[in-house]
């Protein structure tokens, strides 16, 4: 069994460093991971092709779940939405400070 805690970005991870060997001298002949990516982040289609030509197949015990891939799209929209608001909110006070008082006029959204 290897195992490996590092993330699944790096290269020289110690798990696939001794799997793919063992793989290549038809010592493992299934390979398991909780989740795809943690077999690789990306490539993972390259590695299971090279693991089948050594005739090893890659079973994923968790293929509904994404292993935090899934969360990744929603927590960056929260981020930029964040971001964005702090930014406007802060064009607008900006702009209600130039504005001479009781001046009348007309921000665009209907700030005075």
């Amino acid at each position: 069994m290897f195992r490996d805690r590092t993330s699944g970005l790096r290269a020289d991870r110690p798990g696939p460093e001794k799997l793919l060997p063992a793989v290549a001298g038809g010592l493992v002949t299934v390979v398991r991971v909780r989740h795809e990516d943690r077999l690789a982040r990306f490539g993972a289609g390259w590695l299971r092709r090279l693991l089948a030509v050594r005739g090893a197949t890659v079973g994923v015990l968790h293929p509904e779940a994404q292993g935090g891939r899934g969360e990744l799209p929603g927590g960056f929209i929260c981020l930029v939405t964040a971001f964005a608001g702090r930014l406007y909110g802060m064009r607008s006070a900006a702009a209600r400070k130039r504005l001479p008082a009781g001046s009348g006029r007309h921000l665009p959204g209907g700030v005075r």
